[in-house]
Protein backbone atom coordinates (compact mmCIF):
# COMPACT_ATOMS: atom_id res chain seq x y z
CA UNK A 1 0.00 0.00 0.00
CA UNK A 2 2.79 2.29 0.36
CA UNK A 3 4.60 2.12 -2.70
CA UNK A 4 1.46 2.50 -4.63
CA UNK A 5 0.76 5.93 -2.88
CA UNK A 6 4.51 6.51 -3.45
CA UNK A 7 4.26 5.99 -7.38
CA UNK A 8 0.51 8.13 -6.87
CA UNK A 9 2.64 11.29 -5.28
CA UNK A 10 5.66 10.77 -8.15
CA UNK A 11 3.02 10.28 -11.14
CA UNK A 12 1.50 13.37 -9.84
CA UNK A 13 4.69 15.58 -9.23
CA UNK A 14 5.58 14.28 -13.13
CA UNK A 15 2.07 15.69 -14.22
CA UNK A 16 2.42 19.14 -12.28
CA UNK A 17 5.98 19.65 -13.91
CA UNK A 18 5.07 18.32 -17.56
CA UNK A 19 2.21 20.99 -17.32
CA UNK A 20 4.37 23.75 -15.71
CA UNK A 21 6.88 23.37 -18.53
CA UNK A 22 4.60 22.83 -21.31
CA UNK A 23 2.68 26.54 -20.09
CA UNK A 24 6.11 28.19 -20.32
CA UNK A 25 7.33 26.26 -23.28
CA UNK A 26 3.77 26.88 -25.38
CA UNK A 27 1.97 29.49 -23.92
CA UNK A 28 1.65 33.00 -25.89
CA UNK A 29 3.28 36.39 -24.66
CA UNK A 30 2.61 39.58 -25.73
CA UNK A 31 0.06 40.66 -28.68
CA UNK A 32 0.21 38.95 -32.18
CA UNK A 33 -0.92 41.86 -34.94
CA UNK A 34 -1.77 40.18 -38.23
CA UNK A 35 -2.19 43.54 -41.31
CA UNK A 36 -3.58 41.94 -44.69
CA UNK A 37 -3.63 44.17 -47.66
CA UNK A 38 -6.93 43.46 -49.61
CA UNK A 39 -6.14 46.67 -51.93
CA UNK A 40 -3.69 46.20 -55.84
CA UNK A 41 -1.20 48.68 -54.00
CA UNK A 42 1.54 48.61 -52.09
CA UNK A 43 1.16 49.67 -48.45
CA UNK A 44 3.46 51.62 -46.54
CA UNK A 45 4.13 54.57 -44.07
CA UNK A 46 2.39 52.48 -41.15
CA UNK A 47 3.80 52.33 -37.54
CA UNK A 48 2.44 50.88 -34.46
CA UNK A 49 2.56 52.80 -31.16
CA UNK A 50 2.43 51.91 -27.53
CA UNK A 51 1.47 54.49 -25.42
CA UNK A 52 2.29 53.93 -21.62
CA UNK A 53 4.76 55.74 -19.61
CA UNK A 54 7.63 55.46 -20.13
CA UNK A 55 7.12 54.15 -24.11
CA UNK A 56 10.36 54.12 -25.90
CA UNK A 57 10.39 53.49 -29.87
CA UNK A 58 7.18 53.07 -32.46
CA UNK A 59 7.12 49.78 -34.05
CA UNK A 60 7.64 49.95 -37.86
CA UNK A 61 5.33 48.09 -40.21
CA UNK A 62 6.84 46.95 -43.44
CA UNK A 63 5.87 47.42 -46.81
CA UNK A 64 2.54 45.25 -47.60
CA UNK A 65 2.52 44.20 -50.97
CA UNK A 66 -0.75 43.80 -52.48
CA UNK A 67 -2.72 40.36 -51.66
CA UNK A 68 -0.28 39.64 -49.03
CA UNK A 69 -0.60 40.17 -45.04
CA UNK A 70 2.36 40.92 -42.42
CA UNK A 71 2.39 39.79 -38.82
CA UNK A 72 4.16 42.25 -36.34
CA UNK A 73 4.54 40.87 -32.53
CA UNK A 74 4.94 43.04 -29.79
CA UNK A 75 6.33 42.03 -27.22
CA UNK A 76 5.56 44.44 -23.90
CA UNK A 77 8.57 45.61 -21.73
CA UNK A 78 9.07 44.29 -18.19
CA UNK A 79 8.03 48.05 -16.63
CA UNK A 80 4.91 48.07 -18.35
CA UNK A 81 1.73 48.16 -16.21
CA UNK A 82 -1.39 49.69 -18.40
CA UNK A 83 -1.71 51.81 -21.61
CA UNK A 84 -2.75 51.89 -24.95
CA UNK A 85 -2.00 50.21 -28.67
CA UNK A 86 -2.35 52.61 -31.86
CA UNK A 87 -2.15 52.38 -35.59
CA UNK A 88 -0.98 55.29 -37.30
CA UNK A 89 -1.07 55.47 -41.44
CA UNK A 90 -1.74 57.35 -44.24
CA UNK A 91 -4.40 56.56 -46.59
CA UNK A 92 -4.78 56.24 -50.14
CA UNK A 93 -5.16 60.28 -50.08
CA UNK A 94 -2.14 61.10 -48.65
CA UNK A 95 -4.51 61.62 -45.53
CA UNK A 96 -2.68 60.63 -41.61
CA UNK A 97 -5.03 58.44 -39.93
CA UNK A 98 -4.94 57.23 -36.28
CA UNK A 99 -6.98 54.14 -35.93
CA UNK A 100 -6.82 52.46 -31.94
CA UNK A 101 -6.58 48.79 -31.95
CA UNK A 102 -6.55 48.13 -28.09
CA UNK A 103 -7.64 50.98 -25.91
CA UNK A 104 -6.70 49.99 -23.01
CA UNK A 105 -4.12 46.99 -22.35
CA UNK A 106 -2.59 45.77 -19.62
CA UNK A 107 0.61 43.45 -18.88
CA UNK A 108 0.20 39.85 -19.76
CA UNK A 109 -2.99 40.51 -22.06
CA UNK A 110 -2.41 37.64 -25.03
CA UNK A 111 -4.36 39.29 -28.12
CA UNK A 112 -3.91 38.43 -31.53
CA UNK A 113 -5.44 40.99 -33.85
CA UNK A 114 -6.42 41.07 -37.49
CA UNK A 115 -6.44 44.19 -39.21
CA UNK A 116 -7.77 44.80 -43.47
CA UNK A 117 -7.02 47.41 -45.60
CA UNK A 118 -9.52 48.40 -48.41
CA UNK A 119 -9.17 49.70 -51.63
CA UNK A 120 -9.82 53.04 -50.37
CA UNK A 121 -6.67 52.09 -47.86
CA UNK A 122 -8.67 52.60 -44.36
CA UNK A 123 -8.05 49.95 -41.73
CA UNK A 124 -10.88 47.67 -41.05
CA UNK A 125 -11.07 45.24 -37.96
CA UNK A 126 -11.76 42.26 -38.53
Amino acid sequence: MKKLSIRIIIGLLIIGLACTLGYFLFSKKGINITISNHTNQSISNCFIKINYTGAANDIVVPAIAPGKSEKISVKLPDDFTEGSLILYYTDSNNNKQEKTIIGYLEKNYNIDITLSVDDNGRIIFN
